[in-house]
């Protein structure tokens, strides 16, 4: 078996979502084991669980730390300016409907809802499971979103477009789509797609949909434990050492009795031939390393009430590092499956902000807010045609233009404090369900039945409230494709049939002047390289004297303005020019 070479070496340590090293204490001291702790593999198997749950190494030397009277050490906070990508993964439970856009709003039509999907949730990469496709499908699916997204998929084999598929969406305004490679790990189960994302090497994303839990082949071995077998020997068949930067998907299975409701644990050989794929590769949970004590679940059994987190990205130590925020979110499609998903930093870009605030589309329509707008507005006006001040003080001696930026100051200040406490209804609705799911699932007073009653009805409830808004987007987005399509004279048709790519970035630039010559990565350096350049380039091919001839021109150009000339005055004489030039261009017809 080939054996992986990282920078830091993994030690063989079984976390709930995390890993490190078994013998060494928080500032980096090797220290002696104690007696309870395994000291080999065959020990750390057999200690791996320990009342049914994992034992959490990071909460163990924090409990030493303060025991000893040290403090622990706080996980520095990340950088949140860096370029960052979405992954997520998401069980659709079948193809559904394939047609044009705008031609079924069903829930059947899933891909028109997954296009939505990773448009409004800013998904650059999508791992999807049981997805029944064929070549002439994903054919067809481009064909409709291949502007915006490519799929990459792995059909089964026996019955391609009824059982099993497994695809990666990329959004092509996110990564660079077009220059992704993959390589078909186990068809129809896993596929490992390597995407652009640094000088030095790739992403490697491995997808998966493993196969259920309780079934067994005629020998009497778990399809789930070969599952896993069989992809470390599919990857150690691979030319070249293979490194897993994450692997995500549905793994129809969980390793520890908290991620399952009503609890209990599942077979310890997936579990332990799981164990050694992570082991393999340094990979562990990380939703369980950020949320190591909450309960929470990505799959819902209708019938029965249950409830399990099956739906899993695992990570190296580094992709975890650099990871903003891991959540699990409602899909808005009739499914059983939520989506999990994890954004990343991409620590090698150079430091991007956060852009420039819009307007908040629900908020077009709120009365009070227009109102305000439209004070805002009319004081405005009574300031430039000088109605808003004493006949003998023609007010602030300051431009128009300076004028019209404050006014659009002013404007978005207002807008924005009105935005921060005005939240649409359905919002506020969402996130009050979200707070009561958790607190009911996390409530040790709470016995079992009553944990599954009562959140299978909130569950309930936040899946047809995210329903509503996911549908609500997709008509709105319908119904202005549909009015504003194919009409010359909008920029929305120019907009949706230009190709969509992602954003150019510039990594590095010379440095002008250097000796010795060189180059920077730095955001700060590189902006004032560019400043610099562009500066000189407001003079690069001026002549001597030619600032004087300038300031001469400009001086004429004020002198021939009328002295004492009011706004009235100005727009009257604009508009007499402008019937003039009219009257000689009908002249210059007729003749």
């Amino acid at each position: 078996m080939k054996t992986i070479s990282n920078e830091s070496v993994y030690e063989p340590l079984r976390l709930r979502g995390g890993n490190g090293s078994e013998h060494e204490s928080a500032d980096g001291a090797t220290v002696e084991p104690e007696e309870h702790e395994p000291t080999n593999t065959c020990q750390r198997r057999r200690a791996r669980r320990v009342g049914g749950r994992r034992i959490n190494r990071s909460a163990i030397r924090e409990l030493r730390l303060q025991r000893d009277g040290a403090v622990p050490r706080r996980r520095q906070q990340k950088r949140s300016s860096k370029a960052t990508v979405k992954i997520a993964s998401w069980n659709m439970r079948g193809r559904g409907l394939i047609t044009a856009v705008g031609e079924s709003m069903t829930a059947e039509n899933k891909w028109l809802h997954v296009n939505q999907l990773v448009k409004d949730k800013r998904i650059g990469a999508l791992a999807v499971q049981e997805t029944h496709l064929t070549d002439s499908h994903v054919a067809d699916l481009h064909e409709l979103f291949g502007k915006r997204l490519r799929i990459i998929h792995s059909s089964d084999p026996t019955n391609p477009s009824q059982a099993a598929g497994v695809a990666i969406v990329l959004n092509r305004e996110q990564v660079e789509a077009d220059q992704a490679s993959y390589k078909t790990i186990i068809p129809g189960r896993a596929i490992l797609v390597s995407l652009p994302w640094s000088d030095e090497r790739p992403l490697n994303i491995l997808a998966v949909y493993a196969p259920n839990l309780n079934k067994y082949n005629d020998e009497g071995e778990n399809l789930n434990a070969l599952f896993w077998t069989e992809i470390i020997a599919k990857l150690d068949e691979l030319p070249h050492a293979q490194v897993i930067d994450i692997m995500l998907g549905d793994t129809n299975m969980v390793e520890d009795g908290i991620d399952r409701l009503p609890t209990h644990a599942d077979n310890t050989a997936a579990a332990d031939t799981l164990d050694n794929l992570k082991l393999m590769y340094n990979l562990s949970d990380g939703w369980r390393h950020a949320h190591p004590t909450e309960k929470a679940y990505t799959y819902h059994q209708k019938a029965t009430g249950s409830k399990s987190r099956i739906d899993r990205i695992y990570t190296t130590e580094g992709i975890n590092r650099d990871s903003l925020s891991w959540s699990i979110e409602q899909p808005g499609v009739e499914t059983d499956h939520k989506i999990v998903a994890v954004t990343i930093i991409n620590m090698k870009m150079p430091c991007i902000g956060k852009g420039r605030w819009t307007f908040p589309t629900y908020m077009l329509g709120n009365k009070k807010l227009k109102s305000k707008i439209k004070k805002l507005g009319i004081a405005f006006q009574n300031e430039i045609d000088g109605s808003a001040y004493p006949h003998e003080w023609q007010g602030p001696k300051e431009s128009l233009q300076r004028r019209y930026a404050r006014f659009k100051r002013d404007l978005r200040e207002v807008a924005r404090n009105f935005c921060k406490v005005a939240v649409p209804l359905i919002q506020i609705q969402l996130k009050d369900l979200e707070k009561d799911i958790q607190q009911m699932l996390n409530d040790p007073e709470a016995n079992k039945e009553e944990k599954v009653e009562n959140a299978a009805v909130l569950e309930e409830r936040l899946s047809n409230l995210e329903r509503a808004r996911h549908s609500t987007k997709r008509k709105s987005s319908a119904a202005t494709n549909r009015l504003r399509s194919e009409v010359a004279t909008d920029k929305y048709w120019a907009k949706s049939n230009r190709e969509i790519r992602t954003k150019d970035v510039i990594r590095v630039l010379n440095v002008p002047g250097s000796a010795p010559e060189r180059s920077t990565t730095d955001t700060a350096e590189m902006t004032e390289v560019a400043r610099k350049y562009h500066n000189n380039l407001q003079t690069a091919d001026a002549e001597p004297g030619g600032e004087e001839l300038r300031e001469e021109k400009i001086q004429q150009a004020l002198n021939s303005i009328p002295e004492g000339m009011d706004v009235p005055d100005v727009q009257k004489e604009r508009q007499g020019r402008h019937r003039e030039l009219q009257t000689a261009n009908v002249a210059e017809r007729r003749l």
